[in-house]
């Protein structure tokens, strides 16, 4: 009945009863908590506290960015610690034979998504020596193959130069899948192997700088450009995190890992095993899109630091991955050209090498000569 209606406030209803805080004590808690982060923070930024495991320290991301400007590189948005050519791009060192990348990101001249009816098209895959690091645009072993080429059949082929500086396997692998196939190559050479066999980089990006550390990181542990690595960089660089991480290392069983990697005994980029596995990742990719594939082997000069460490630790890491990518291409029927033995006279290594790998014009020429046959064939 209406006379027996009764009032009640929200806290007197019956069988409701307020949940004491609520809300207010959530972003009570959350405030404490973070006045407490800053005050331990401060009191470690002004007591100098640094803890950084092997060894490691910070550095500015622009200093590792400026190292790829002069190279016409950018930071790859899907592998925050690769690279990938910037378009249009000015690589000014080495200061010999600047150039510029084309607005597709490739050296020479632009093309289009599409090769023109008729047309053979042709991608060159590989690293700095695919480049034509040091060579002039017309010295490369890219335009020469186009050149010759040219001669043989004019307007049927198209080659174009998608060698990126410092690139391995692994990065020309998820170049080719992400960037090289949407132009739709009728076929594809490949050549990888000095920057496999390297000394893995102790870099890893870690928010808005890069981690420097004693143990190199190989290419595949490499980090993605996840949201949760990120912010681990960012909490990387507070003190408390530091201390946090001080405290956790201390405990028995967790300081392995953290000491630098001994003299003579590198971490390696890429190992000659996952070397293999993109190598034959890449043909199998390449065959599944219906696309021809090409490789050759890397050469290396013949008499510039032989004998002399750790060059010479290069050089047989140099041979053994080229009798891998050989070992590779007979196993799957891929057309190899063995470049070593066209390259390795020692009284023609001054004009057929710029450095200890990258070939001039001479050396290029006898690559695009023996790639041509293969092409026409």
């Amino acid at each position: 009945m209406k006379g027996d209606t009764q009032r009640y406030s929200r806290g007197q209803i019956p069988g409701h009863t307020r949940k004491p805080g609520g809300v207010k004590t959530v972003l009570f808690a959350v405030a404490a908590i973070g006045l407490l982060f800053l005050l331990i923070e401060s009191v470690l930024w002004i007591a100098g506290f640094e803890f950084t495991p092997g060894g490691t320290t910070l550095l500015r991301s622009e200093d590792v960015i400026s190292h790829w400007t002069i190279r016409g590189l950018v930071r790859d948005p899907d592998l925050p610690w690769s690279w990938m050519p910037s378009p249009g791009g000015h690589v000014s060192a080495p200061v010999e034979n600047p150039f510029y990348y084309n607005r597709q990101g490739f050296r020479g001249p632009a093309v289009t998504e599409h090769p023109e009816p008729g047309v053979t098209r042709i991608v060159c895959l590989g690293d700095s020596c695919t480049l034509g690091w040091g060579a002039a645009d017309s010295h490369t072993w890219s335009a020469q193959l186009q050149q010759l080429l040219d001669d043989w059949s004019p307007g049927q082929f198209q080659v174009i130069n998608a060698g990126v500086s410092g690139f391995s396997s692994f990065q020309g692998l998820h170049y080719l899948k992400t960037r090289l196939l949407e132009y739709h190559p009728d076929m594809v050479i490949v050549s990888f192997n000095w920057n496999d066999h390297g000394d893995a980089p102790d870099t890893v990006p870690a928010g808005s700088g890069w981690i420097k550390g004693g143990r190199g990181v190989p290419d595949a542990d490499q980090p993605s450009g996840s949201a949760v690595f990120r912010m681990q960089g960012v909490l990387a660089r507070t003190r408390t995190y530091q201390l946090l991480k001080k405290g956790v290392m201390a405990l028995p069983g967790k300081s392995e890992g953290t000491e630098p990697v001994e003299s003579g005994s590198p971490t390696l980029r890429v190992s000659p095993e996952n070397y293999r596995t993109n190598m034959a990742v890449i043909i199998d990719m390449c065959r599944d899109h219906g696309i021809r594939i090409m490789a050759f082997t890397q050469a290396a000069n013949p008499v510039l630091h032989r004998g002399i460490e750790p060059w010479q630790t290069y050089y047989s890491l140099q041979d053994e991955y080229n009798a891998v990518l050989l070992d590779l291409c007979r196993e799957k029927s891929v057309p190899c050209t063995d470049t070593v033995p066209l390259l390795s006279d020692p009284d023609r290594a001054e004009t057929l090498f710029l450095d200890h790998v990258h070939k001039r014009k001479t050396g290029n020429e006898i690559i695009a000569g023996a790639l041509r046959e293969r092409v026409i064939l």
